[in-house]
């Protein structure tokens, strides 16, 4: 049997996570059309072309990253991608930079591709014009539950992205 304050309870959680949902929603919206902008320290990638691209290795072994490279597209999500930049396959250490000094194109989409049989496994990845850290909504392949493709841009080294399939796996954002 409910009483007055069960169901004001509930109706307080049930109100609480519509309002998020439409704060959320209103956001994005706003974002979208230019009404809010980002903190400097990170921006939308509009009119920007990527410059650099930082890319954390998981438990800290870059060699799985080699091989793997940086594209850009303005056709879609899943095709027309040029290749911007390629990982060496003697990369070493936690981390790699990769300076992109002869691309000026500015892409809609940019995605990581990580080569067959690495299941484009990350810890993190940042995208940059100079010294402007860009910033999109994340998109990619199926990825093995737990280790989302958000998980690549999270800012959280303790968390990475892994594909599902052993074949080609990519992760971007818009």
């Amino acid at each position: 049997m409910y009483t007055f304050f069960d169901k004001t309870e509930e109706y307080i959680m049930k109100t609480h996570f519509e309002f998020k949902k439409i704060i959320s929603v209103l956001l994005s919206v706003f974002l979208v059309l230019g009404l809010i902008q980002l903190p400097s320290a990170t921006v939308a990638a509009a009119n920007m072309a990527v410059t650099k691209v930082i890319v954390y290795a998981v438990n800290g072994d870059a060699s799985t990253l080699a091989g793997g490279s940086v594209q850009g597209s303005n056709d879609g999500p899943t095709f027309g991608f040029t290749n911007i930049a390629t990982i060496p396959n003697d990369a070493s250490g936690a981390v790699v930079t990769l300076e992109v000094t002869s691309n000026s194109t500015v892409y809609r989409y940019i995605k990581y591709y990580g080569r067959t049989g690495s299941f484009a496994k990350v810890a993190d990845i940042e995208f940059y014009n100079n010294a402007i850290k860009l910033a999109g909504t994340p998109f990619g392949t199926i990825s093995k539950a737990g280790n989302e493709v958000v998980n690549a841009f999270d800012g959280n080294l303790l968390t990475f992205s892994r594909g599902k399939l052993l074949m080609v796996n990519t992760m971007g954002w818009i």
